[in-house]
């Protein structure tokens, strides 16, 4: 069966709803950061993350000090709207900016900044004289105090070194040295919240500042499945942000306030973004390396996708990086007419920005297997494929008729090569006239639907 801690995360929880107690799996592979297994009958494979400390985001291409005594006047625009809200918001304290190389001028419509947040270490300071502390004493509990599972004699029960709590193996797997209580040599074990009080981290935050509108944005960047997602925490007006989110300011704040219409994801961006475990869904929709696909929590696309389409859809990535959106289940009940939504990236070689095009398109088929969500839509892989089928279908038709008009038989041949047993029409004389009660065999849905199926199951 399936893992506790996996089964019980949120963006397993999204993807299977309320049959994720009883899936089984299979393991695939098995190394020190990842547990790789396979969900029998599901086309699913699940890939859980252990926290990477040490990986951090490079700072790429964001090379050029931001001084605001040393900037030039094409970017003056840059510090003074960026003063504004740093002054009414406290907000980027004590983070250090950097910019692209390229200069910005006058006429650039936004800038683009970014730089770390660090969060010091809290450790525990010895005594005036310089002795050891005393180490917590370990509570007896008989459940972890983080999972509330009992041990036993297979879950067996161990205490962080620094606040003394009972936990299980799976929740305490990282080790710290702990010299203020005496031990200098050899790492011990604490819990997550410990480790992340104990050591220092840093978060990168990126900044987008628009010169026209004088908003700021500040958005986290996170690693998930050992690859980096950013998400909005922080715009300085609603407006012109594309995510919903809690307002700074008081429900009696006056209308003229200052940043009437600021809000935040809570305090998201003034805190740093602490590493954690991560869970990597990916689905096989044919037996083609081009039916690959990457769930994306919707978390990650707060910002970048307007919140009522994400409140509507879930998001597969493609292999070509474009984004499949799919009805939840509670919507998809209540609509006639099935429809996914589209997010292709139109990249720019030149650039690292790309310009996405969001279209809305009915679905073309359904696929079978998957247990959380049955449509597919008009993906490129499976029209291929299709029109392979019907090109090859049409070869097999032809060389049926030449055949059977070289040989002069008296049956033809249909499109899939079985003999009717119908006179067969003279070279040179007109075609015969269909006979109205027979009603010519036409593609359907249903026939897209069965072929889409077969091409999935080979």
């Amino acid at each position: 069966m399936l893992d506790r801690r996996v089964a019980a995360m949120s963006d397993f929880t999204e993807v299977f709803a309320h049959a994720a107690h009883q899936i089984q799996c299979a393991p695939v592979k098995i190394t020190t950061n990842r547990r790789w297994v396979r969900l029998v009958g599901t086309r699913h494979d699940i890939q859980y993350w252990h926290p990477d400390d040490a990986r951090i985001p490079r700072l790429f291409p964001f090379v050029r000090p931001f001084v605001p005594e040393k900037i030039g006047a094409g970017e003056r625009w840059i510090v003074d709207i960026l003063a504004q809200a740093q002054n009414g918001h406290n907000i980027l304290k004590g983070v250090e900016l950097f910019v692209p190389e390229k200069l910005y001028t006058d006429h650039d419509t936004y800038a683009h900044l970014a730089g770390y947040q660090i969060d010091r270490p809290q450790r525990p300071k010895p005594g005036a004289d310089g002795k050891f502390l005393t180490p917590p004493e370990w509570d007896q509990a008989p459940n972890c105090y983080k999972c509330n599972v009992a041990f036993s004699f297979t879950n067996r029960q161990h205490h962080c070194r620094n606040c003394g709590h009972s936990y299980c193996t799976n929740c305490t797997p990282r080790l710290c040295q702990l010299p203020e209580y005496g031990f200098h040599n050899d790492p011990q074990r604490v819990c997550d919240a410990c480790f992340v009080k104990l050591n220092e981290y840093k978060t990168l935050k990126e900044i987008i500042v628009y010169r026209k509108a004088k908003v700021v944005q500040v958005w986290n960047i996170e690693e998930h499945g050992r690859r980096y997602f950013r998400y909005c925490v922080f715009t300085t007006d609603t407006k012109w942000c594309l995510t919903d989110m809690k307002p700074t300011h008081a429900d009696t704040a006056t209308w003229t306030a200052f940043h009437r219409f600021s809000a935040s994801l809570g305090h998201s961006y003034l805190k740093p973004s602490y590493p954690h475990p991560s869970l990597t869904i990916t689905r096989n929709l044919s037996s083609l390396a081009d039916g690959l696909q990457v769930y994306v929590p919707n978390r990650f696309l707060r910002g970048l996708i307007p919140d009522a389409i994400l409140d509507e859809y879930v998001f597969w990535q493609e292999t070509d990086d474009s984004l499949t959106g799919y009805l939840i289940k509670e919507i998809r009940d209540k609509m006639h007419t099935q429809t996914v939504i589209r997010v292709e990236l139109l990249k720019d070689k030149n650039s690292l920005a790309a310009v996405a095009r969001i279209s809305r398109r009915p679905l073309r088929g359904v696929i079978p297997g998957v247990a959380a969500y049955e449509e597919l839509p008009q993906h490129p892989v499976f029209l291929k494929k299709q029109a392979e089928v019907e090109k090859e279908r049409e070869l097999k038709a032809r060389l049926a008729r030449e055949s059977a008009s070289s040989s002069g038989g008296s049956s033809s041949v249909d499109a899939s090569g079985d003999s009717k047993g119908e006179p067969v029409t003279p070279k040179g004389a007109p075609p015969p006239v269909p006979d109205k009660q027979k009603k010519p065999v036409r593609s359907s849905c249903l026939l897209s639907v069965v072929r889409v199926g077969d091409l999935i199951t080979k």
